[in-house]
């Protein structure tokens, strides 16, 4: 598995913790404000615990997770809508596990046609 592979797999992981948090938010408590504010503290903490620990692979990017479930609380109006969101970003990582061998077939083929332009 190559780099960009690893990349593809890994931010499919982030949108459906995304979809997980969205969706789990809005079974709890209505979208708003309070919610979104939740989020935004754990994408604080997230990037902290990033930069503390020296910036390891695991913890790249899973801040963004958290952020996306605030955008998407701010942006519902009812829960209901929250949790088509997060059912329609749990479709979009889905997408992406199944189309990544593509589009790293794709990029394979760019990197070699790069460097074979060299």
């Amino acid at each position: 598995m190559n780099d960009y592979e690893r990349q593809a797999l890994h931010a499919s992981v982030l949108t459906l913790a995304a979809a997980a948090l969205a969706y789990a938010a809005a079974l709890v408590k209505p979208p708003g404000p309070d919610v979104a504010a939740v989020f935004g503290i754990a994408a604080v903490l997230l990037l902290s615990a990033y930069y503390v620990f020296g910036g390891p692979r695991r913890l790249a990017g899973a801040w963004a997770s958290p952020t996306v479930a605030a955008v998407l609380a701010l942006a519902s109006a009812t829960g209901h809508e929250l949790r088509l969101a997060a059912i329609a970003l749990a479709a979009l990582s889905v997408l992406g596990f199944v189309a990544y061998p593509v589009t790293a077939a794709a990029a394979r083929l760019g990197e070699r046609a790069g460097d074979y332009l060299r």
